[in-house]
């Protein structure tokens, strides 16, 4: 069967999607491993907690925030998700 517009229209959404969160979850990842460079000077934030007062103080730059880390699953969803979608639209 010969694939329409619509079906091409469909696919490069769907790569885009699926490029949108992989680079979402890989542009949190990079971010927290550089404020991990400076790992002495870092917290994570809205998990729960405990650090010193000098370490989540306003002026803390290294705070990374627990609520936008995804978890293994979901970088793996987002990696494969990314890759079939690739794949379709060059198969299409």
């Amino acid at each position: 069967m010969t694939p329409t517009p619509d079906d091409y229209l469909r696919a490069i959404d769907a790569a885009k999607k699926a490029t949108a969160k992989a680079q979402d979850y890989a542009d949190t990842i990079k971010d927290a491993a550089n404020k991990l460079g400076t790992w002495k000077h870092a917290s994570i934030s809205n998990i729960g907690g405990g650090y010193p007062p000098e370490v989540t103080g306003i002026y803390s730059t290294q705070e990374i925030d627990g609520r936008e880390w995804p978890t293994i699953q979901q970088l793996n969803d987002a990696l494969m998700g990314y890759h079939r979608a690739a794949s379709h639209l060059k198969n299409i």
